[in-house]
């Protein structure tokens, strides 16, 4: 698996008319990655498991915009039955950092008890991160995502996020319960944007000069947006004043 560069992350939150004309100007630059090439829609589903403290300090830490500060999680990409990454996404600053394993589906929940002897330090990384800071399983979140890789570049990554759902789920499990999600791309939760589009422009440190015009020319304003975040204030009513916050830990 190739690795992910250090990288911006530069967030929208659209209308679907104005995703669609994003669409329009990226496409002499970009093309549909992997996922989306395999789909009739050019979508997939993306289902993330975050995992938190009990007093949830990693969303804190993102809150009051920590300096160092991470997030980890169990992702699947397309199918539910397919396998699983096991992530941490660090950010320093501006700069995300995010190393990822990919390891089977069926007992991936029990590897952190007793890792194999041929575990790869990001999965080493990922069970430390867990047993430090004493990780639980705090809420699912899944949407549908339509990817695309710029084609002149080292790397750059245009994505749009749709149907942006979420449950509070404690299992060590991807399943979920599906009855029990919740919608978070509504006007309340967006920034008025209803049914908002979750644009994200990655790129490494210089954003190549395709990306910036597109920016510019379209207007687009940088909007901060979490799902996360945005799923444990949903879920568990975290909007207490920040000087409450509990401390959170490093992220080292």
């Amino acid at each position: 698996m190739s690795d992910i560069p250090p990288r911006h992350e530069l967030k929208y939150l659209l209308r679907e008319e104005d995703a669609q004309r994003v669409r329009r100007m990226l496409r002499p630059f970009c093309e549909l990655d992997a996922y989306s090439q395999a789909s009739a829609d050019s979508q997939y589903l993306v289902q993330s498991l975050y995992l938190d403290t009990p007093r949830h300090q990693l969303y804190w830490a993102s809150k009051v915009e920590q300096v160092g500060r991470m997030k980890v999680r169990v992702r699947t990409y397309g199918l539910l039955n397919a396998p699983v990454f096991l992530e941490v996404k660090r950010k320093h600053r501006r700069l995300v950092r995010k190393s990822r394993v990919l390891v089977p589906r069926e007992g991936w929940a029990e590897r952190g008890a007793q890792l194999p002897a041929h575990a790869s330090a990001r999965e080493q990384d990922f069970w430390a991160q867990v047993s430090r800071h004493l990780l639980e399983p705090m809420t699912l979140v899944r949407y549908r995502r339509e990817a695309w890789v710029g084609v002149h570049d080292d790397y750059a990554r245009v994505t749009f996020d749709r149907e942006v759902q979420f449950q509070p789920w404690d299992s060590w499990t991807l399943d979920g319960d599906d009855s029990a999600w919740h919608s978070m791309d509504g006007a309340d939760c967006t920034k008025q944007v209803p049914r908002a589009v979750v644009l994200e422009l990655k790129c490494p440190t210089e954003a190549p000069v395709w990306m910036q015009r597109l920016v510019q020319s379209l207007e687009l304003f940088r909007q901060s947006f979490s799902k996360y975040c945005t799923s444990i204030e949903r879920g568990f009513g975290r909007r207490h004043p920040l000087g409450l916050a509990p401390s959170a830990p490093s992220y080292s």
